[in-house]
């Protein structure tokens, strides 16, 4: 299955109460790059599920049959490394039969350290995007894997 993997960003994905048309998840579907099953939008805290919520309902209304999944991922601090990769670890064990594309756009700069060592490092076939304001298009960011074979190869 096809995954799309984000975080709702409440400073990027909302103006005041309202769904920004501009920002990274709601572009994502907007976008002609849009080919996933599924798309994940991760919250961290209740509070953000209230907003994950209508990001979700806008999108299901004005995108028919798009699927969109809310999941919680709970923390004590999004800002430690540490307790970000165990959870985030355990939670993409759940897809490693999935082909995941994360979107970077949205999180805190630990959640894209994260990601990027998980993209670089798993045998998972995950893929690293992230939203261009300016040219209002999405990028991929290419990885090459880091693991033990590639490593003694060069040696």
């Amino acid at each position: 299955m096809k995954i799309l993997l984000s975080w709702i960003g409440l400073d990027k994905d909302f103006s005041s109460a309202e769904v920004n048309t501009n920002g990274p998840n709601y572009q994502m579907h907007v976008s002609s790059v849009y080919s996933y099953d599924k798309h994940i939008v991760l919250y961290n805290q209740e509070q953000y599920f209230n907003r994950a919520r209508i990001f979700q309902q806008r999108i299901e209304h004005e995108f028919s049959g798009r699927k969109l999944e809310l999941k919680e991922l709970a923390m004590n601090d999004e800002r430690d490394l540490n307790e970000v990769q165990t959870k985030v670890s355990i939670f993409l064990k759940d897809l490693e039969n999935d082909e995941v594309t994360i979107l970077l756009s949205t999180g805190t700069s630990i959640f894209k350290i994260a990601w990027y060592v998980f993209a670089v490092s798993l045998q998972q076939d995950i893929r690293l995007v992230q939203y261009r304001q300016k040219q209002k298009d999405f990028n991929e960011i290419k990885l090459q894997k880091i693991g033990r074979a590639s490593c003694r190869e060069r040696v």
